[in-house]
């Protein structure tokens, strides 16, 4: 979790974001049994289409950050640079380096 903030609010960030996934362990862990209890198996299908419709989200409005350092990251969210674009920089960065 702590790759996604940028450096200057990383701590508070990684603070909330593991209070939030305490609170909501918590609460799913409250509502299970009363859901199990009232809808019967039913409740395992709706906490599946949950699960569903989160990977559905993250396959299509998540960017992909795999083997992005945290500045190249930054650029990424920050400048509203697309990956390509990235990666790009990334290329240009490297290529003039060989040049020295």
């Amino acid at each position: 979790m702590s790759e996604i903030f940028p450096t200057r609010v990383r701590e508070g960030g990684i603070a909330v974001g593991a209070a939030t996934q305490w609170l909501f362990g918590f609460t799913l862990s409250q509502v299970t049994p009363a859901a199990v209890n009232n809808l019967g198996w039913k409740a395992f299908l709706m906490f599946c289409c949950f699960n569903w419709a989160l990977v559905l989200y993250t396959w299509f409005f998540i960017k992909e950050t795999k083997g992005l350092s945290l500045e190249e990251m930054d650029i990424l969210f920050n400048a509203k640079r697309t990956p390509i674009s990235v990666l790009s920089y990334r290329h240009e960065e490297k290529s003039s380096d060989d040049d020295v």
